[in-house]
């Protein structure tokens, strides 16, 4: 037990992370190409490598101020993804753009028999001190315990701590929050204090890639710049995976998590904070994992994930 784990042991007994060496298992089936990558996310939960060039990012850049003279963008002085907005002719333009630009370089990361590339929104950071991005995880789609799943968020420029460079917390992909989307309550919303001070800065250059888990908590400070900060965040999933979506509303029995079997179109073209529509068959449902936090837990995992630096 290294140094730091006893002092963790001595002064509140939390000496080990929620998920183990013995539950990434999923980590030994090949995902990509390159080894080294997949150790990466193994380890700490992120690893960044150069992904796209200069026409592709043109032509990206092109797409969103196309979007941009549209009225119903809903873009303001807050953080925006394309994935959010009302209107799903917006959620699609955006999302064909970067399905267009960036899945053919991204499948050269990934092994073609084990990866499905599902597809990729823009997240944009306008420039405004309302633009900060509050430590978080992503929505889970896949059975995390089970499968690999991972997010690749690439920058449209140079990002640095000035512009709102993406920020990662080392080893958070182990801190079990496996039931994730917009209906699910975040039980670690209260920390984001705590978590600000464990997370590191990435700064990227443009058409730089960061691959992390998707379970791994990241977040982004304000644009203080005059300029939009301009990147994608593309979803990839072992292909044997079902895509799923988790949920919680009113009908959901007290303690629980539904989880249904959706596809794209659920994002891109439906209602997708309502239940989905009986067209998505139910898989089931989970008893809601309820960690029981303190902000003593959270800073302890914190440190041991910084072990993974």
């Amino acid at each position: 037990m290294s140094f730091l784990k006893n002092i963790l042991q001595f002064v509140n007994g939390y000496t080990e992370l929620p998920v183990g060496e013995h539950l990434l298992e999923k980590y030994s089936n090949n995902f990509f190409v390159d080894k080294s990558i997949q150790e990466e996310l193994r380890i700490r939960g992120y690893a960044v490598r150069k992904l796209l060039e200069e026409e592709q990012i043109a032509n990206l850049k092109k797409d969103f101020f196309e979007i941009l003279k549209r009225d119903d963008h809903e873009i303001s002085n807050l953080f925006w993804n394309s994935g959010r907005p009302a209107s799903a002719v917006v959620r699609n333009m955006a999302g064909a753009s970067v399905s267009k630009n960036v899945r053919p370089y991204l499948e050269q990361f990934f092994l073609p028999n084990q990866a499905e590339l599902m597809g990729g929104v823009f997240v944009v950071k306008p420039p405004s001190f309302k633009s900060e991005l509050n430590p978080h995880q992503d929505s889970s789609h896949v059975e995390e315990d089970k499968y690999m799943s991972v997010y690749a968020w690439s920058t449209l420029q140079d990002t640095s701590i000035n512009n709102g460079a993406l920020h990662v917390i080392p080893g958070s992909h182990r801190f079990g929050c496996k039931q994730r989307s917009l209906n699910v309550p975040w039980e670690f919303a209260p920390y984001s204090d705590l978590l600000w001070k464990y997370a590191i800065p990435l700064e990227m250059k443009a058409g730089e890639v960061a691959f992390f888990d998707s379970a791994t908590f990241h977040c982004s400070p304000i644009n203080q710049t005059d300029e939009y900060r301009l990147a994608i965040n593309f979803f990839v999933k072992q292909k044997q995976a079902d895509f799923l979506h988790y949920y919680v509303g009113e009908e959901t029995a007290k303690g629980k998590v539904e989880k249904f079997h959706v596809d794209l179109s659920f994002y891109f073209d439906r209602e997708f904070e309502k239940r989905p529509p009986e067209e998505y068959p139910k898989k089931g449902e989970e008893d809601f994992i309820n960690q029981k936090l303190n902000a003593k837990k959270v800073e302890a995992w914190c440190k041991l994930g910084q072990e993974f630096v």
